[in-house]
């Protein structure tokens, strides 16, 4: 092959002459790809020495917003990170426990005491990853917390509350997508249910001025649970 400068003969395939040095082809650097979300910088077409600048897409992967073209791809990236910047929701940088506050103030106020209850005690579950960004926190972690429930019914007390507050993350653009919903539950070996024998329901009988006494019997009558008779 023939060099593109000095015009020398080279052997073939160099990608710089041996004799004046010239780069025989043009080789476009490797530029990292961006994160999801985070906008796009693309080398323009018809003039290559500028660079364009887009901000991110909507949810749909659509109506990608044009900022402007550059000289350099730093300075496009500048331009596309103060775009971000500005455009940011404002608890775009929250820790999860200011999620929990800012969701338990609206939502407590329109669910039942034994509600709130169960909602406060299942919190403390979440203590590991209270100071994580909620914008930081995946499926793995969630997992996490749901894997320490000791029964199936407060494995799915931790998920439900899990899912409610990245709903509200979703909600408040923080997050874009649910990451509870792909909690995978624990197995437990199901156990059988024991129930009160003659003798024992004939016992209680013989106790029943006492109002705790009163309580059982009636749920043994009634077939009411605990959590449905709290409530009233």
């Amino acid at each position: 092959m023939i060099c593109i400068k000095c015009k020398k003969e080279i052997a073939e395939g160099s990608i710089f002459c041996n004799f004046c040095g010239k780069k025989q082809s043009y080789v476009p650097a490797k530029y990292h790809k961006r994160a999801h979300g985070t906008g796009s910088i693309k080398r323009n077409k018809r003039y290559k020495k500028e660079w364009l600048a887009y901000a991110p897409s909507d949810k749909n992967g659509r109506n990608s917003r044009y900022i402007g073209a550059f000289e350099t791809r730093k300075e496009a990236q500048e331009a596309l990170a103060k775009y971000l910047e500005k455009k940011r929701p404002a608890l775009y940088n929250a820790d999860l426990q200011e999620i929990y506050r800012l969701w338990s103030e609206t939502h407590y106020k329109t669910v039942s005491q034994s509600a709130i209850s169960l909602y406060s005690s299942m919190w403390k579950r979440f203590a590991l990853i209270y100071s994580m960004k909620m914008r930081e926190i995946k499926t793995a972690h969630l997992q996490e917390i749901v894997n320490t429930g000791t029964s199936k019914s407060a494995c799915n007390a931790i998920r439900t509350l899990a899912s409610m507050l990245c709903r509200f993350a979703v909600e408040n653009d923080i997050v874009d997508k649910n990451y509870a919903e792909f909690i995978k539950m624990p197995k437990f070996e199901r156990k059988e249910k024991r129930i009160f024998s003659r003798e024992e329901i004939l016992t209680l009988w013989e106790h029943a001025d006492d109002k705790n006494v009163q309580v059982i019997l009636f749920m043994i009558y009634t077939g009411f649970r605990i959590g449905e008779i709290t409530e009233h």
